[in-house]
C-alpha cells in the first residue's frame, strides 16, 4: 500500500510543506479518533481536480474507543463532489460542515462533520469524522468531555493552529485513550 507522502506526491497538486502539515497531523490523530469515537478520514484534492471537485483518501484511522464503520480501507479512494457534497462544501467554503453521508457499510446513513485542514491560511484537505447514528442513549460525562477535547482540536486544525510545527511527525506510536 502506498504512504501518504507517496499518494499525495503523484495524485495531489499539494506541495512538500503541505504534505508534511498532513503527516503531522496523522502522526498523533489516533488519539482524536478516540477522543470523538469515530473513524476519522484524510481527503486532499486530486491534481486533476484541485478546485476540490475530486479528493483522494489519504489516510484513515479506526478509534480504540468504538466501533467502525469502515472494515474496508478506504486509502487510495477517489470521491467525487457528488459522493461527497459536505467534502466538497467544507474545501471550497473553508468552513467546518456537519451533515448526514451514505456509509456503504452501513445500511443507514452516517453522521459526518467535514474539518478544513489549512496550512499557512490555505485549506490543503479535509478530515471527516464519520459515524454511526446513535439513537436511545445519552453520552456520559466521559463521553462529553471526550467530544468536547476532539471539538476544541477540530476548530484548530480549521484554524491551522494544528498540528504544531515543532511536533515530530517521526513518532513510532502515539497514545491512544481508553
Amino acid at each position: 500500500m502506498a504512504t501518504l507522502t507517496e499518494l499525495a506526491r503523484f495524485q495531489t497538486p499539494l506541495s512538500g510543506r503541505a504534505v508534511s502539515h498532513l503527516q503531522r497531523l496523522v502522526a498523533g490523530w489516533g488519539l482524536l479518533a478516540d477522543f470523538c469515537f469515530a473513524d476519522l478520514l484524510l481527503f486532499a484534492p486530486t491534481i486533476d481536480a484541485p478546485d476540490g471537485e475530486k479528493f483522494l483518501i489519504l489516510s484513515q484511522v479506526r478509534p480504540s474507543t468504538s466501533q467502525t464503520v469502515y472494515r474496508a480501507d478506504m486509502i487510495g479512494t477517489v470521491v467525487n463532489s457528488e459522493e461527497r457534497p459536505l467534502v466538497t462544501r467544507a474545501f471550497q467554503l473553508g468552513e467546518i460542515i456537519e451533515g448526514e453521508a451514505t456509509i456503504a457499510s452501513l445500511k443507514e446513513r452516517g453522521r459526518v462533520i467535514c474539518i478544513p485542514v489549512r496550512c499557512r491560511g490555505e485549506v490543503i484537505g479535509v478530515l471527516t469524522r464519520e459515524s454511526a447514528p446513535s439513537f436511545g442513549r445519552q453520552p456520559g460525562e466521559l463521553e462529553r468531555t471526550y467530544v468536547d477535547i476532539f471539538n476544541r482540536f477540530a476548530r484548530m486544525i480549521s484554524a491551522g493552529d494544528f498540528p504544531f510545527d515543532a511536533q515530530d511527525a517521526e513518532t513510532e506510536e502515539a497514545p491512544r485513550v481508553g
